[in-house]
């Protein structure tokens, strides 16, 4: 198994991967649209979804998973510009969409300028007991001490209790608990989650 840098060719297996961690964007856009959306801003550099940001796990031909992680200069630089491409692609969906997109920014994603942020983390199902995450993970590490972080830290949603044992084993502390209410029927709950790099 290697981990590598994403390219443009990887752009299927990033919307299925970030639908399987976010299905939410579902939700909010329906599963064709959301996979368009995704899609466009993976092709697009300078934007908090794109391909420079992620890496993927491959065996072989096969992919196994994906993360994507940004430190606290890109997310002030790219916020906008990742706005103006959904914007752009979505029109009035985006508009409608618009008051759960502010409500998750304002609580998710949030970091402070000695952290990197761990946006997304998805493995395959049929291959999450084979070290694909913890290999990931471990690379994203290793990116956020190059780019001069003092904390990595990420958002999970607690119903995921999976994913909170996962990272709880790897050093990550529940550092608060929050929700969202992305629609009137859809409501988010999730773990900041935090470790300090050394």
């Amino acid at each position: 198994m290697v981990v590598r840098k994403g390219t443009l060719e990887d752009k299927n297996h990033f919307s299925e991967l970030v639908l399987l961690a976010a299905p939410f964007f579902s939700k909010l856009f329906g599963e064709k649209r959301a996979v368009e959306l995704l899609q466009l801003l993976y092709e697009h550099d300078r934007n908090l979804f794109s391909f420079s940001h992620c890496l993927f796990a491959q065996d072989g031909d096969d992919i196994l998973g994906l993360v994507v992680g940004y430190d606290w200069q890109t997310k002030q630089n790219e916020q906008l510009s990742t706005g103006y491409l959904m914007i752009k692609h979505l029109g009035l969906q985006f508009f409608k969409a618009l008051p759960a997109l502010l409500k998750l920014d304002a609580q998710v994603s949030r970091i402070s300028r000695e952290d990197y942020y761990i946006a997304f983390l998805a493995v395959y199902q049929q291959v999450q007991t084979r070290g694909v995450g913890t290999a990931l993970m471990k690379r994203a590490e290793e990116d956020a001490v190059s780019c001069g972080a003092k904390f990595i830290c990420l958002d999970v949603e607690t119903e995921n209790e999976n994913a909170v044992r996962f990272y709880q084993k790897r050093g990550y502390r529940i550092e608060r608990t929050f929700s969202v209410n992305l629609t009137q029927e859809v409501v988010l709950h999730f773990h900041r989650m935090k470790k300090e790099l050394r």
